[in-house]
């Protein structure tokens, strides 16, 4: 009896370490997503486009009410299909590709089967995403690539290296989140 009270307080003890990751990763996602910069940077896009181009404002809206819409849809989840979270990456670079244009580059080669098969926990390619954009300086000339591949059981998401001259407010904290959550979730680093 009492070794499964152990190990009942023990599996009880990790449930709470990954709810509290995924509450915390959650807070993360919704800070930076949903910070006045990331909003207004949002909103300035969509006025140059209502201005410009009608078409292309309605579709810039409906990406962004589809990437919030999946944020809050994702906030309780600790996993989701990879095929969401590729659709919730695709909103995102097409939000960002609307300020800056073919200076960023998103190439996906996953194959098919990994897409549909496999689960990611919630936000964590947006995440990298972000964090490339955010981290490195680039062009139309000098692009940002992102791609997305895999090698035997690993998901990689790898970006050409363009770090900027000045560093960001909150450099790793990203990255930490993740692998937080994953070594909870996985028990492996």
């Amino acid at each position: 009896v009492w070794l499964f009270i152990r190990f009942r307080e023990k599996q009880q003890k990790h449930l709470q370490q990954i709810q509290q990751a995924h509450l915390q990763s959650q807070l993360e996602t919704l800070k930076n997503q949903v910070s006045p910069h990331f909003f207004f940077n949002s909103l300035n896009t969509l006025m140059a486009l209502i201005d410009d181009n009608t078409k292309a404002a309605l579709a810039y809206t409906a990406h962004l009410s589809d990437f919030f819409r999946k944020i809050v849809q994702y906030r309780n989840e600790d996993t989701i299909a990879l095929r969401d979270e590729m659709a919730l990456v695709s909103d995102y670079l097409f939000i960002q590709q609307q300020r800056f244009g073919s200076a960023l580059i998103m190439q996906n080669h996953l194959p098919e089967f990994v897409i549909q098969r496999f689960r990611i926990a919630p936000l964590t390619l947006q995440m990298l995403v972000e964090n490339a954009i955010k981290h490195n300086a680039f062009t139309t000339a000098n692009p940002l690539v992102i791609d997305f591949t895999t090698e035997k059981d690993w998901l990689i998401v790898s970006n050409n290296l363009q770090p900027k001259l000045t560093k960001e407010a909150g450099e790793g904290l990203g990255l930490q989140n993740i692998q937080h959550r994953y070594k909870l979730l996985t028990g492996k680093d």
